[in-house]
């Protein structure tokens, strides 16, 4: 069965994301289901989002097999045993964060398998070269954007009425900014300029 989803909102500061489910052959019945996700990479997510539309498409054939009626009474009485509970509430905290390269690898959280369960440990997931390549483009136009601020801000150090210490020494900071991209390890290493000292008012 071919399920159609579409994204409704992406939060991935709060590790939230809402997902809309539509059935191939009825488009006006659409089921929304918001989920908390750790990883937000594209294998991950399309695999998390894949899970859950195929547990709506198994309802979806379920549906014709379900009878109309209730098949037990509405009230009633069940003998059970009480369930065991922890005499205190479990707060497991995260395991030191173990070192990595933040470049070609990432860390999720590893899931909690004991109730009592008093540390989650780190899984370190290895990035793919599309993921790589991402993330150091993301990272190259932020300090891009950072470069660019600079340069903006000290646009007026050039205007007629602003007096600085030394014109020519701006000159080289703001050539020095246009620079960075062509420095080897931009942008996961850069050298910033200095600004000259500034006296203007």
């Amino acid at each position: 069965m071919k399920v159609k989803y579409k994204v409704l909102e992406y939060l991935p500061q709060q590790e939230w994301i809402a997902v809309e489910f539509t059935h191939p052959d009825r488009p006006d019945e659409k089921w929304v289901k918001q989920f908390e996700f750790p990883d937000f990479h594209k294998e991950k997510l399309i695999e998390q989002i894949s899970a859950i539309a195929s547990r709506i498409a198994g309802s979806w054939e379920r549906i014709p097999d379900h009878p109309a009626q209730l098949t037990i009474p509405e009230e009633g009485t069940l003998s059970v045993e009480p369930e065991l509970y922890l005499p205190f509430e479990p707060n497991p905290q995260y395991e030191e964060e173990p070192v990595i390269d933040p470049w070609t690898q990432d860390l999720i959280p590893g899931d909690i398998t004991d109730p009592a369960q008093e540390t989650i440990p780190w899984v370190v997931y290895d990035l793919t070269e599309e993921e790589q390549a991402q993330r150091l483009s993301n990272y190259a136009a932020g300090e891009r954007d950072k470069r660019n601020w600079l340069l903006l801000t000290s646009d007026h150090i050039f205007c007629a009425d602003v007096e600085t210490v030394d014109r020519d020494a701006w000159l080289v900071y703001r050539q020095a900014l246009r620079d960075l991209p062509a420095q080897p390890d931009f942008p996961k290493e850069i050298d910033w300029p200095v600004p000259p000292d500034y006296t203007g008012e």
